[in-house]
């Protein structure tokens, strides 16, 4: 078969470039190839089928593909424009959209039709072809666009140009163009192998071209922390997993929760069960009904037998099962087991788990699995008690990195007192974990008791804070207007805009109490800014003098409501009265002027002279530019008091960043990548944060509705509270990591799926 014309080659030198390349600009060059990309796969989808029409390409497309083949060649222009403009959504929405859906998720099975699941399938199929042929290339390709983004170490999972980003562009390009489900299934088939080649060609020309504009590649760390799909991934991949050669598939999965158990039930000899294991048997009982399933589920039967050296009564058991398939009850239970067995198994490979908690549940295997052969319950509802074991005790030894931290030995005790509980009676089911939970939370309580009311008073506080946030966020837009077209110093407009917008709303979420206050606060800031406006001020030196006490006493009594330190308010008055003083000492050497001419002492001239003019702006700028004063001031990020930064471990990313003056500002797409990754941490995740040279980890335990405050607590209880912004900083920088987003239970169950979903691949 000819080669396809392969893609025209990226510039790798740019002679008008002056800096390293921007997300963006990597972005439009992958955008510019897109096009080459679909003419290769066309191009390479008429050659293959015309060479295997004179039987030169065994793997050539079917003839009766060559129709819609020809479709697609006649539409060749939309289908470029179609691939391109959906690469371009996706990619530059840093692939949060919930259009890029390439994992499977355990509890969306309920919700999928089989639209969904051809759609699922077709997704899936592309990008595994993508994710083998780059292989070779993504992990320089990863190094490099990471550290394009600003990161320093090596992000693949936001990198904006991942496999599952063209895979999922290129399956909707196609589905708009190729609306019939068989055909689309079966072009995809056929032309991914070839799309994925020019992926793989694009990422090493993106590479080339990267490295050719200095770019350093980011630095790879060989950890075992992941985030909660990694994780599950990475359990499943374990080659030496029986397990993972399992017959369950993604179609029969999913009527685990939408196929009427009746029905499934029903044959000629067999009496339905009691109703109450009616409506919890899983759907995905029927996976193995057809006998090639059965056949493959024997022939492992077999092998774990064999391993055990019983290979003669797995013969001849397997003979039992072959003369008498398995069919309604008897084959629930046993897809039951299978699906209990992997997710057990995903649990034990996960390395987050310590190994002495590992052995633990080792020792439950056998119960758990039987339990999911007997109570379906277990998979199709969250709250079930032995799902609320296991998630409990794995949630909570993620807060121990080493089985040496303290607390540990505490943690694993009552874990063993509660196995051994169970093993006493193994046939004990739901009930049994019931009792099993209510142990482990009574060795809980009161140190749950203590962190939970530390946790309540420091997320009403922090409440607090962002509801001052948003109301001073309102002032400012309404102040701004006003104070557009006045000539207020840089100091003092800054002021007004920040911590006095904080005042008057921390003023008026105290309620009724201090409305007098917040009337007081708003009107003093038409006298403050008339007082720093020189042209004005000289007009009437003696009011000015009149109004400075009561402007200072206020102003005093506003700072201090917000729990400024005396030195903080000193250091803004200094800089306030450095701005009076100009104009009180214009005005007396006026007046001294006027009364050495014989004028009375109101005869002093309105006008002012354009040097005047020009000498009163110098001096307001003059306090400008006291940039300590300013400085203690921020009005862009969150406020805490002092004894609220302490109280509540307020980290600043200033504060904790690594000073390097040689290293340039992050730029806006790289911070819009890492506030992408903050939006995706929800609340129970599980992070570790670089403090003092250590890796602490910490669990997020609240977030504030509008997500700009966020408060995490050690294993000890300890708080700690950052901004959105500083939290998106420490992403990008690497000091944030995340562990597990989410219950370890659940990614083990959504390994499953995504097993399921490999199945399903393999039997198209």
């Amino acid at each position: 078969m000819n080669k396809p014309a392969a893609l025209p080659r990226i510039g790798l030198i740019d002679p008008m470039a002056a800096r390293k390349p921007t997300v963006s600009a990597c972005l439009e060059m992958a955008l510019a190839q897109a096009p080459g990309l679909i003419d290769q796969v066309l191009d390479g989808l008429l050659l293959a089928l015309t060479a295997g029409s004179k039987g030169a390409a065994p793997d050539a497309p079917r003839p009766a593909l060559l129709p819609a083949i020809r479709q697609l060649v006649e539409r060749r222009d939309s289908l470029r424009k179609a691939f391109t403009g959906q690469l371009r959504i996706l990619s530059f929405g840093g692939g949060s959209s919930d259009r890029v859906r390439t994992t499977v998720r355990f509890d969306e099975l309920q919700f999928f039709d089989a639209r969904a699941l051809d759609e699922s399938i077709e997704l899936a199929r592309v990008q595994r072809d993508v994710e083998v042929a780059v292989s070779d290339v993504r992990p320089r390709f990863d190094a490099l666009m990471s550290s394009v983004m600003g990161w320093i170490s090596v992000q693949p999972t936001i990198n904006p140009l991942r496999p599952e980003i063209w895979a999922q562009a290129y399956r909707d390009a196609f589905a708009a163009h190729l609306p019939v489900p068989e055909l689309r299934s079966e072009l995809l088939a056929v032309s991914s192998g070839r799309f994925a080649a020019g992926v793989r060609q694009l990422y090493r020309e993106l590479s080339e071209w990267m490295a050719a504009h200095q770019v350093e590649p980011a630095v790879t760390e060989r950890t075992v922390l992941a985030t909660a799909a990694a994780g599950a991934a990475a359990a499943t991949d374990a080659p030496a997993s029986e397990a993972a050669r399992t017959v369950l598939t993604l179609e029969r999965l999913r009527r685990l929760f939408n196929t009427d158990v009746g029905d499934l039930l029903r044959g000629p000899n067999l009496v339905a069960p009691a109703g109450d294991f009616l409506h919890t048997v899983p759907a995905c009982v029927v996976s193995l009904q057809d006998m090639k399933q059965v056949e493959a589920m024997i022939a492992r039967l077999e092998a774990q037998r064999s391993a055990k050296g019983g290979a003669r009564a797995a013969r001849q058991q397997a003979d039992a099962l072959r003369r008498r398939p398995l069919e309604g009850r008897a084959l629930a239970q046993q897809i039951g087991e299978e699906v209990g067995r992997l997710m057990v198994e995903n649990l034990l490979a996960d390395e987050r788990l310590l190994p002495p908690l590992r052995d633990q549940l080792r020792r439950l295997e056998p119960m758990l699995v039987s339990l999911a052969r007997s109570d379906m319950r277990f998979f199709s509802e969250a709250h079930h008690p032995a799902r609320q074991w296991l998630d409990q005790v794995t949630d909570r030894s993620l807060a121990f990195p080493t089985a040496e931290d303290p607390g540990f030995d505490a943690f694993l005790a009552s874990v063993e007192e509660g196995v051994e509980a169970l093993l006493r009676n193994p046939a004990g089911g739901a009930d049994a974990f019931t009792r099993a939970l209510a142990i482990l939370k009574a060795h809980w309580a009161e140190a749950d008791r203590q962190l939970l009311q530390q946790r309540e008073e420091a997320a009403r506080a922090l409440l607090h804070i962002e509801q001052r946030n948003l109301l001073a966020q309102r002032l400012v837009e309404q102040w701004s207007t006003r104070l557009a077209d006045k000539p207020v110093p840089a100091l003092v407009r800054g002021f007004i805009l920040g911590p006095w917008a904080q005042v008057v709303a921390e003023a008026q979420l105290r309620g009724v109490a201090d409305e007098a206050s917040v009337r007081a606060y708003q009107a003093v800031i038409e006298p403050l800014v008339w007082s720093v406006q020189p042209r004005l001020a000289r007009r009437n030196p003696a009011h000015l003098v009149k109004i400075i006490p009561g402007l200072l006493a206020t102003l005093r009594s506003g700072l201090e409501l917000l729990g400024r330190s005396p030195e903080q308010i000193g250091l803004f008055f200094d800089a306030l009265i450095a701005c009076h003083e100009e104009v009180l000492r214009e005005a007396r050497a006026r007046r001294e002027a006027a009364i050495a001419a014989g004028l009375a002492v109101g005869d002093e001239l309105e006008g002012v002279s354009a040097e005047e003019a020009e000498a009163s702006g110098d001096a307001a700028q003059a306090g400008a530019t006291l940039a300590e004063a300013a400085a203690v001031m921020p009005a862009d990020t969150p406020w805490l008091a002092e004894n609220e930064t302490e109280h509540f471990g307020y980290i600043e990313a200033d504060a904790v960043l690594p000073v390097d003056p040689e290293s340039p500002e992050v730029p806006w797409d790289a911070r819009a990548q890492a506030e992408a990754a903050s939006d995706a941490i929800a609340e129970g995740a599980w992070v570790e944060l670089l403090l003092d040279g250590q890796w602490t980890r910490l669990k997020l335990t609240w977030s504030s509705p509008h997500r700009t405050l966020f408060m995490f607590t050690s294993s000890r209880g300890r708080a700690h509270s950052m901004s959105r912004r500083s939290m998106a900083r420490l992403l990008a920088s690497g000091m944030i990591r995340i562990v597990s987003a989410g219950l370890m239970v659940d990614g083990a169950l959504d390994a499953v799926a995504q097993q399921a979903l490999r199945n399903s691949l393999g039997q198209r």
